[in-house]
């Protein structure tokens, strides 16, 4: 009865703590305060409309069970001093006479991250990227301010998803300034949070404790430092693409291989990397994850794969069309031969070079091709298809957008209009690699119309 009755009070406590009503504290200013829906971690929250300002505004509030346990003004002098897109506004900083601290801040209109993934599921790869590359982008900002701020509690619940599709990065009250000396983390996020976040003497858990099994294992990390956050993103980024929450390092983090899940090997391993339990394997910074996250594209095999399948389909039309290109150009006479039997050579020679996968070398025998012949289709085509097939999306473009080509000798009319069906096909793929899609859309309609094929 006894626990049963302090429990009890406890969670009476916490109602009136949750739910008392600040404006006689905070000022007229404050019109229409109520409760939040959504908690933070170490505080209360509520929404109120600022006259002054006109805006609608956050209030927090650090609950009462924290108090003298953190610098409850942390959160507002580290925001103050910040500006950033995907970071909130600070309006004012009041300790009231009720002897709470209230930090008034932006209202960030939208849902938590974690709301979000509840609501649409696990996220594709473009999405999960396009958040990542934000977070990374201003967790650069953030450590580099002089000293660094590190967040130490990125989770779900303090990623907001706004109206516009980006993030905001919320609840600053774990935050630490980075300046001399060892940081100790306030509190761990399970899942979401480092190994060093859990480096604690052992002793101060009971026996039995599962923390005092964390902290032994976490001996051996380190403090927090700014890798820290690195962690965190790593791990949202797991949690965006697979749906579920990673399990506490210690226990063994589920391989993202065993999801059903369309991920590159390229941004698996930087999320992988992200979450390695030794800080020095981490990226060294977040700019650093920041460039890996930009060369994605180049790096995706998968992408290239499903780049190297597209050009398989005009690849195999385009070895018979050159069978019969080269065979009427056999036959061709007259003062030219010499040239025409050298682009045809050349031609022949990129084309076995570029089956064996030798494609610096076959791209230089078409460069001399083109010289050679620089109107003739075929050494265009298979130059544009090639720089295709290696993704380099851009130059391919660029090589092909606005040619005028003429029939090689020897070529019927068909033959020519197939030619330039081919090259039409393979600018379509790179405006649409490029999400070039209006363009990609014009060139896939006259590649129709020059070949319906």
């Amino acid at each position: 009865m006894r626990a049963g009755a302090a429990r009890d009070r406890g969670q009476w406590h916490e109602r009136v703590d949750r739910y008392r009503d600040p404006p006689e504290v905070l000022g007229q200013d404050l019109v229409d305060v109520r409760p939040l829906d959504q908690e933070g971690g170490f505080s209360n929250l509520f929404r109120a409309h600022k006259q002054g300002l006109d805006v609608d505004v956050v209030i927090k509030r650090v609950k009462s069970q924290f108090q003298g346990r953190m610098d409850e003004g942390s959160e507002a002098r580290i925001l103050t001093g910040l500006r950033h897109q995907y970071l909130p506004r600070i309006y004012d900083f009041k300790r009231a006479s009720d002897g709470f601290c209230y930090t008034i801040m932006e209202l960030v209109p939208g849902c938590t991250l974690r709301e979000y993934v509840r609501a649409h599921g696990a996220l594709d790869q473009k999405q999960t990227l396009t958040w990542t590359v934000q977070m990374c982008q201003v967790t650069d900002y953030m450590h580099t301010r002089k000293p660094a701020i590190i967040h130490s509690d990125l989770k779900p619940e303090n990623v907001m998803v706004t109206p516009d599709g980006d993030i905001c990065v919320i609840d600053f009250n774990a935050s630490l300034v980075a300046r001399e000396g060892e940081l100790e983390a306030i509190g761990a996020s399970s899942g979401y949070a480092a190994p060093e976040q859990y480096n604690f003497a052992p002793e101060l858990f009971p026996a039995n404790s599962p923390l005092r099994t964390l902290a032994q294992a976490a001996a051996g990390y380190g403090h927090v430092t700014p890798r820290t956050d690195l962690y965190a993103i790593g791990a949202l980024a797991y949690y965006m693409v697979t749906g579920y929450d990673p399990l506490v390092w210690a226990q063994g983090v589920v391989p993202l291989e065993r999801y059903d899940i369309r991920l590159g090997d390229p941004f698996r391993q930087v999320i992988e990397r992200a979450m390695s339990p030794d800080p020095k394997d981490r990226f060294a910074s977040a700019a650093e994850m920041l460039r890996a996250l930009n060369r994605l594209e180049k790096m995706d095999k998968r992408y290239k794969r499903w780049a190297a399948s597209c050009w398989a389909a005009a690849a195999l039309w385009s070895l018979a069309l050159a069978g019969s290109l080269l065979c009427a150009a056999l036959g061709w006479q007259g003062v030219q031969r010499d040239t025409r039997a050298a682009y045809i050579d050349l031609v022949q020679q990129a084309q076995t070079l570029m089956e064996q996968q030798q494609y610096a070398d076959s791209e230089q025998l078409l460069m001399q091709a083109v010289r050679l012949e620089p109107q003739a289709t075929e050494a265009y085509a298979r130059l544009g298809g090639l720089l295709f097939r290696t993704g380099r999306y851009q130059e391919a473009g660029d090589l092909l957008t606005g040619q005028t080509f003429t029939a090689d000798p020897g070529m019927s009319e068909e033959q020519f209009r197939q030619a330039q069906g081919e090259v039409q096909y393979v600018l379509g793929s790179c405006h649409y690699q490029l999400e070039e899609y209006t363009d990609a859309l014009k060139a896939y309609q006259n590649a129709v119309y020059l070949d319906g094929s």
